[in-house]
């Protein structure tokens, strides 16, 4: 965690309304998704734990704009770490794309885009989830390498400067959700009825894992 948090930190750290959120941080998305048409007797179940999470406070319902996930270990972990992270984060990416449709229900936004990261041993990887013919793409967009001492001054540059552009990327998607909250807002306040989205984009199922049962 600790040879990438400079990076992070230096890039989005003062951007305004952006919240960093570092150590197994639990994903509201996952959570809501995972309680939905629940017994509200019952315990609520968590979401997943999320080693960094990047929230944008300038709307009212405080949206999830990334994610990522360290999954540490040097020289590397194991394979069989990585490719599990690389799951766990789609999946958290793919919650917070569905949590988001709900909260803009009314416009059209299917064309957004969420963005995420992996870090394994001494590399980042970027990675974008958006939905098209009725799934969920997960896409490795970018991978950089991550100094291993200080003296490494050019993978700093590197790695600094995929930061930078993983920042541009959530601009981005902030940009996109102000603009379709904005357009959700002008339609509730007009009185107009709402889009029917349902025939025009239909969002991917999701099979969600069951409860686990409480040992006796």
């Amino acid at each position: 965690m600790r040879n990438v948090i400079p990076f992070i930190d230096a890039s989005i750290r003062d951007v305004p309304d952006y919240v960093i959120q570092y150590f197994e941080s639990t994903l509201r998305a996952t959570a809501i998704r995972r309680n939905s048409g629940g017994d509200p007797t019952e315990r609520a179940r968590m979401g997943y734990r999320v080693d960094v999470l990047i929230k944008f406070n300038g709307l009212h319902w405080s949206p999830d704009l990334g994610c990522g996930e360290v999954s540490g270990g040097l020289p590397r972990c194991t394979s069989a770490k990585e490719w599990m992270d690389t799951l766990k984060l789609g999946w958290e990416l793919r919650d917070v794309w569905v949590l988001t449709q709900d909260q803009l229900n009314g416009v059209d936004a299917s064309a957004l885009v969420v963005w995420g990261f992996t870090v394994v041993a001494r590399t980042i990887r970027i990675y974008a989830l958006t939905a098209a013919g009725g799934l969920f793409h997960l896409i490795l967009a970018y991978e950089a390498p991550i100094p291993s001492s200080r003296w490494d001054i050019c993978n700093t540059k590197i790695a600094y400067c995929t930061m930078l552009g993983f920042l541009q990327k959530l601009d981005a998607t902030k940009k996109m959700l102000v603009n379709l909250n904005s357009e959700r807002t002008k339609i509730l306040c007009t009185g107009v009825k709402r889009k029917k989205l349902s025939a025009l984009f239909c969002s991917p199922p999701i099979t969600g894992s069951p409860a686990k049962k409480k040992k006796k």
